[in-house]
């Protein structure tokens, strides 16, 4: 997309049959950029006014009840988490403020669980935990965070969100709903930058994650569901920051990662499905920061 330069790992969702993409400014600005197409290849970009994104931080994009949801985290030493929402892909509401929800640097992971919304971040801190918080969105529509007395709990994400002791990450998580669970993917802390993956029935209690070591990975992975089964995509650990991404149909027993020599990343990657296509998109891996989409 040569029109378009990003500052961070981009977050990708598809929302009223257009995809959409976020991400930081690639300047000192840090706005906070979201990016639309109806066809994965011409874009056009919107910044959200007034909205800065934390200087390490990566958003995410989820869907749910009609409402495109943009997370990420602050733009300050607390890193509290931002929600702001869209029903239209282009009137922006909020952002609303969790200043109890304090994310570690690398941002945010979320995914549409159940009749809501989860997320799940790193711990503020050297411990580098898993913490998930989620929602359930009841109103029949989206008024805004600036509507607290509406049909429902607009923004009722939990706060402080639920620590999840077992789960230690070198890298954000990313988070996707598979077969009525809700996944959770990351990079181990080990010297080996191993994937791990975990699976919950009830989103709030996340077990300790299976330990892949025939995956090795320089970046924070990316989830999604395609052809009925869960995909994940990441940086692989090689000096060329090659594309590499695995399947299963299960969950589980994810087989060693395909490798894309044509394809090099400056960083991690966002997976999303498209008109029946499974779309990444991804920072080049050159100084010009260009977005990729394939």
């Amino acid at each position: 997309v040569p029109d378009v330069a990003i500052g961070s790992d981009p977050a990708m969702a598809v929302f009223n049959g257009k995809l959409y993409i976020a991400f930081r400014a690639d300047d000192s600005s840090r706005n906070v950029w979201i990016a639309s197409s109806s066809d994965g290849h011409t874009f056009s970009s919107q910044v959200l006014s007034g909205q800065t994104m934390g200087g390490s931080s990566s958003p995410a994009l989820v869907v749910s009840n009609g409402t495109l949801y943009y997370i990420y985290g602050a733009n300050d030493q607390g890193h509290e988490m931002l929600v702001t929402a869209s029903t239209d892909g282009s009137t922006w509401q909020g952002p609303a403020a969790y200043l109890d929800v304090k994310m570690g640097a690398t941002g945010p992971g979320a995914a549409a669980f159940g009749n809501g919304v989860s997320v799940g971040f790193q711990s503020n801190d050297s411990r580098n935990v898993l913490f998930v918080t989620n929602k359930v969105t009841e109103a029949a529509s989206y008024t805004g965070p600036s509507d607290p007395n509406g049909s429902g709990p607009q923004d009722g994400l939990s706060s402080p969100a639920t620590l999840q002791p077992n789960d230690v990450m070198a890298t954000k998580p990313a988070l996707a709903t598979f077969e009525g669970k809700l996944y959770a993917a990351f990079e181990g802390v080990n010297v080996n930058n191993n994937l791990y993956v975990a699976a919950s029935s009830t989103g709030t209690n996340i077990p300790t994650a299976t330990r892949y070591t025939n995956i090795q990975m320089s970046s924070a992975p990316a989830l999604a569901e395609y052809n009925n089964q869960l995909y994940v995509a990441f940086r692989g650990l090689n000096v060329d920051n090659d594309f590499y991404i695995t399947s299963s149909p299960t969950g589980t027993n994810f087989p060693t990662a395909t490798r894309y020599t044509n394809i090099q990343m400056g960083g991690a990657p966002a997976l999303a499905e498209l008109y029946g296509h499974l779309c990444a998109a991804f920072q080049a891996n050159d100084p010009g920061h260009t977005l990729h989409v394939t």
